[in-house]
């Protein structure tokens, strides 16, 4: 979920101060978000992404684990 939450707090900071949306959306959104499974998602995504990268470069093959670890920490 980290990612989403950098996402969403780089569109709220991006937009003018009208337009940001108050405490209670934001966590009915945060809400939606875990309903949907977007941590699971995203924990594919990155295991998708990073297996397609180890493909053509299989040196990179050790730092598996490393990688991984980078990418769900941002």
């Amino acid at each position: 979920m980290n990612f989403s939450k950098v996402f969403l707090l780089q569109i709220v900071l991006c937009m003018p101060p009208i337009l940001c949306a108050d405490e209670a959306s934001e966590k009915e959104a945060e809400k939606l978000l875990d309903m949907m499974g977007m941590q699971e998602m995203m924990d594919q995504s990155v295991s998708q992404m990073l297996d397609i990268q180890l493909q053509q470069q299989p040196d990179l093959a050790p730092f598996k684990r490393v990688m991984i670890k980078f990418s769900i920490k941002i």
